[in-house]
């Protein structure tokens, strides 16, 4: 019998993954294949059995990441993924935990958002626990009669011994002491960005990149003194990310640019509205509104109220965080702990503002008309109210040396290339931005000479500093 001869290749052709550094400190590697239609995403997390401290904490964790969110149950996790025809898939060895996400290109994003809502916000309910536990233990004790699984474990446990992470073999009615709080702890050690490499493969689109080349042409040009001001596009903020770009939104990246402390103003003819906190859960929010920010946050609005739009001294309302503002106490403490006191240190600061008022009274009654601008605590609080009065509303980045504004909508890419954009909200965007080019010049000149005094516009809103109510409540 003649044998052919083996043939060995020169070489390996290899696709070469593209790595970057994501802003929250996980390595991202992009493998693009644009034949084909299917996106495969991998979460890899060093979160496999060697590191657990309890037996079967690190897989019951992996296992249960979607069975159950802070806004979805397992049930409309399974639907949702479903409808996009998405695939999820967990693995586990013992070094790492693996969480997979394959979708078509079309539907990344959809599929993604439900990615980061399993990833982020899990709940690990009782129940589903211990079903889980008593269903694996059951699985165990049956595998452990099998010859093949038997040798397995005694294999690793005579090449690595005993007491080794890769040796060990628990008993099954571990399962039975395993606890919630037990796999909670687990999550929140081991399930970190640090920890993570995320993995993409298949289609993956060059507009992102061009996206994030033309904003560091602009900003360049804007640097050499060849803008007067940049008014950018919506951008997706979950596909821009790379070596090159570690940066969630404009506002981080014109920043990290220009230097300062930017802050977020959503402004019209009617209103302005700043941020104290932005992007994070609502039930993250208390802790995240201190004094010192409270304060950081009221001189800056106060500038850009003086220097962005020509108001010489500018009356800030600061809305509260409780219904009611707290009720003295009743509802919360953060108005009598954190906003008032405050709102007393911005005050001696040369700050006008008042407050702090209760959302619902304060718009309802159309008190806001009597104020300059407005802090609101969080994102919804003061963004819904905004989007409501002024529609065609503009994102202007304050606290910068240069002027950057923006539609205040998303992308939008449900409804691309379908002539159903609204285009108001793009051209608000560009008239503001001149507006508050031509405020800084006449700052300028103002600043230069101490002699001139620029007289406050009339139109309703000239109301005595004394007439303005410290506090306003619902009846």
């Amino acid at each position: 019998m003649i044998h052919p001869q083996p043939v060995t290749p020169a070489s390996i052709d290899v696709a070469r993954a593209e790595r970057h550094l994501l802003p929250n400190g996980a390595a991202l590697y992009l493998l693009p294949a644009d034949e084909f239609e299917v996106l495969r995403v991998s979460f890899v997390f060093r979160a496999g059995s060697a590191v657990q401290q309890v037996p079967f904490s690190a897989s019951t964790t992996a296992n249960l990441l979607s069975e159950g969110t802070r806004s979805m149950t397992a049930r409309r996790i399974a639907e949702q993924l479903d409808f996009y025809g998405s695939w999820y898939d967990v693995n586990l060895d013992r070094d790492y935990a693996y969480i997979n996400f394959a979708m078509l290109s079309k539907f990344a994003v959809e599929t993604l958002r439900i990615a980061a809502e399993i990833l982020l916000h899990p709940t690990f309910p009782e129940e589903e626990l211990r079903t889980y536990c008593a269903k694996r233990r059951q699985r165990l004790e049956i595998d452990r009669t099998k010859v093949d699984v038997e040798a397995r474990e005694a294999f690793a446990a005579a090449l690595f011994g005993a007491r080794h992470p890769y040796g060990t073999s628990s008993p099954a009615e571990a399962y039975d002491r395993l606890t919630r709080g037990e796999v909670e702890a687990f999550y929140r050690r081991y399930y970190t960005a640090e920890r993570c490499i995320v993995v993409c493969s298949g289609r993956i689109g060059p507009t992102e990149r061009a996206a994030v080349e033309a904003l560091r042409a602009a900003a360049r040009d804007l640097k050499e003194g060849l803008l007067d001001t940049v008014v950018t596009a919506p951008i997706d903020k979950e596909t821009v990310q790379s070596d090159d770009f570690r940066f969630t939104g404009h506002t981080e990246f014109f920043g990290a640019e220009f230097g300062g402390e930017p802050m977020m103003i959503m402004c019209s003819d009617i209103l302005r509205v700043g941020l104290v906190t932005k992007h994070i859960p609502v039930s993250e929010i208390s802790r995240s509104i201190t004094r010192e920010k409270i304060v950081a946050d009221l001189l800056t609005l106060r500038r850009s109220l003086v220097e962005d739009f020509g108001v010489v001294e500018p009356r800030i309302a600061v809305m509260a965080l409780n219904p009611h503002a707290g009720d003295g106490g009743l509802l919360g403490r953060e108005e009598e702990e954190i906003i008032r006191p405050a709102i007393v240190e911005a005050f001696s600061k040369g700050v006008l503002a008042f407050g702090p008022f209760a959302a619902d009274g304060l718009f309802a009654g159309g008190g806001y008309t009597r104020y300059d601008g407005i802090l609101a605590m969080y994102h919804d609080q003061g963004l819904a109210p905004f989007k409501s009065l002024s529609p065609d509303g503009v994102n202007f980045t304050a606290g910068l040396p240069v002027v950057r504004t923006s539609p205040d909508h998303g992308t939008a890419y449900d409804i691309a290339g379908q002539d159903k954009a609204d285009a108001q909200s793009m051209r608000s965007a560009i008239y503001a931005a001149i507006d508050i080019v031509e405020h800084r010049r006449a700052w300028t000149e103002w600043s230069r000479n101490p002699l001139q005094r620029a007289e406050r516009e009339k139109g309703g809103r000239d109301i005595s500093v004394k007439d303005l109510p410290q506090t306003e409540r619902e009846d």
